[in-house]
């Protein structure tokens, strides 16, 4: 992983201070949309009592997370840009140099884009994941019942685990689709049918395989997040001490823990692939 880090952390430094703005507007959404089933709990029974507190708190918060979303966007895209924009001019003149063909820089080229969406988009939404998983289990540990919190420990790890093969093979089959991609251009330019026909069954029968087993990992999730969420329900309104705006939120952050859960395996494929492509961009500078 030394050389994924090396890579990330020397395209932050080229826009250390609008990144580091960046991710503090990314830090302060994560945190309202990860606040906002519990405040809505307490907005739903502040005002059943004829209290406006936690309502206006809502407010407040939801107004605050439109600006911030708002500005972030404005200025995220014109930062990345300029990232990519310098980075594919540097990778094509040490493809260049290296000597490589033109079906291979053309796939290689698409690669350079992948580090700096990753500093954009996946690695917040990989701290959100686990942030939505501590934030949501706290929740049910302060506010249901141990039944609950037990169940959704329980239901994390064997969802986790039950999936993890599936998982593997799906990052095997990312990885075959890089190699076939950077073979694309050749079949193309060979203009024989057969060339070009036997790359793109290759194609689909590794796409069909993915298709595969991502409905197998929907099965076996969905499957425990059902039962999760049946029990839960039950056992929170029979256990007594609850008020509806609770109820409300312990049935959002059950949600929200399975679908975090459910995407753990997606964030170590994108982190696992990215890392891989990176090794790709760098081997000819070795």
């Amino acid at each position: 992983m030394r050389i994924l880090f090396e890579e990330i952390f020397r395209i932050y430094k080229k826009e250390f201070l609008p990144i580091t703005f960046l991710w503090m507007l990314d830090t302060t959404e994560a945190l309202i949309l990860l606040l906002n089933p519990y405040v809505i709990g307490l907005g739903i029974d502040g005002l059943i009592q004829k209290d406006f507190f936690w309502f206006s708190v809502l407010m407040i918060m939801e107004v605050a997370f439109l600006t911030i979303h708002t500005v972030n966007k404005f200025c995220d895209t014109r930062v990345y840009m300029r990232i990519i924009e310098d980075e594919k001019n540097m990778y094509y003149q040490r493809f260049i140099e290296a000597g490589m063909d033109d079906s291979l820089i053309s796939s290689r080229m698409e690669m350079v884009e992948e580090v700096p969406e990753f500093l954009e988009f996946d690695l917040f939404s990989i701290l959100n994941v686990i942030g939505g998983i501590i934030v949501s289990l706290v929740f049910l540990l302060f506010n249901s019942n141990y039944i609950v919190f037990g169940l959704a420990l329980f239901v994390s790890a064997i969802t986790f685990f039950t999936t993890f093969k599936f998982h593997n093979r799906i990052i095997r089959n990312n990885e075959c689709i890089k190699d076939l991609d950077e073979e694309k251009m050749k079949c193309i330019c060979s203009r024989e049918k057969y060339v070009y026909g036997k790359f793109l069954k290759k194609i689909v029968e590794v796409e069909i395989a993915s298709s595969d087993l991502d409905a197998k990992v929907f099965l076996v999730t969905r499957f425990f997040q059902v039962i999760l969420l049946g029990v839960s329900i039950v056992s929170i309104i029979y256990g007594g001490n609850f008020t509806s705006g609770m109820l409300l939120s312990a049935i959002t952050y059950i949600t929200l823990l399975n679908d975090n859960v459910n995407e753990v395996h997606d964030k170590i494929e994108s982190v696992q692939g990215l890392k891989k492509t990176v090794i790709r961009l760098k081997e000819e500078q070795r």
